[in-house]
């Protein structure tokens, strides 16, 4: 799976657009959709509650991993970049 955490919870989601979440340290997670035609879309993830620069700079990196694999994932299943 490209989002590599287990208690990664769900709590809202409106299909194609968006999803509000808590991550397994209790952070908040709010991750927006947009489509950029038919072949692309864009994804905008902020990650709040951090307590201190060094874990917000954790946390970025894991993000730019993470969506760095989602990318992966959708082009080994046949999507364009």
């Amino acid at each position: 799976m490209w989002l590599d955490d287990p208690d990664f919870e769900i709590r809202t989601e409106a299909t194609n657009k968006s999803i509000r979440a808590i991550s397994g340290n209790g952070t908040a997670v709010y991750a927006y959709f947009t489509a950029k035609g038919n072949a692309k879309s864009a994804v905008s993830v902020q990650h709040t509650k951090r307590p201190d620069r060094a874990t917000a700079d954790e946390v970025r990196a894991l993000w730019t991993e993470r969506l760095s694999a989602l990318n992966v994932l959708l082009t080994a299943n046949g999507a364009k970049r």
